[in-house]
């Protein structure tokens, strides 16, 4: 006798205990394994794939890559406790640079190296704090002594959505551009 397969729609009973399985199943004449027996292996076999899949996803999350780098490209005059708003934005590798306020808010949680370098110019003291959420972490700066430059880095665990930003601090002043005054960052490891 030729085993032929017979295809059976179980609908019914797979709606009544997990609505989103739809699943046609091919029987063997040969094979004894009831509906049941064979519903649940196959919940457990989705149990087992969604188990996989969310398992890949947290991983492929871990292995993200945030980066951005920004300078000024001209000399600007800034006012004092203004946020700076860094003009060109080289990388921008997980959109967290803003460069219309100046602030780079976290795509994701982990830890990030973050710089700062700043170029005075003479005559004109410059004092650029980095900012995180709010409260100052550190401070870049340069001199009135000619053309002086300072940088400071700063690793800082940041949350999704927290922000980092630059900002003056002690009256208006200019900054030198051209490429020596820049922000910075890229992380180093996701939560």
């Amino acid at each position: 006798m030729s085993r032929q397969p017979i295809w059976l729609l179980a609908l019914t009973s797979l709606i009544v205990h997990t609505p989103e399985v739809f699943c046609f199943i091919m029987t063997d004449p040969s094979n004894e394994i009831t509906f049941e027996q064979f519903a649940m292996q196959a919940t457990a076999e989705i149990k087992n794939l969604k188990t996989e899949v969310n398992a890949l996803k947290a991983q492929a999350a871990k292995n993200v890559i945030v980066a951005f780098h920004t300078e000024m490209t001209n000399d600007v005059t800034i006012q004092e406790h203004s946020v700076v708003r860094f003009n060109n934005v080289n990388i921008n590798i997980g959109s967290g640079y803003n460069n219309g306020s100046g602030v780079f808010r976290a795509p994701v949680s982990g830890i990030y190296l973050i710089l700062l370098q700043v170029y005075s110019k003479p005559q004109h003291h410059v004092a650029l704090s980095l900012y995180k959420q709010g409260t100052a972490v550190n401070e870049a700066v340069a001199g009135t002594g000619g053309y002086q430059s300072s940088t400071v880095a700063e690793m800082l665990h940041l949350n999704q959505g927290e922000d980092v930003w630059v900002q003056h601090i002690v009256g208006e002043t200019s900054i030198r551009a051209y490429h020596h005054t820049q922000f910075l960052g890229y992380l180093l490891k996701a939560d």
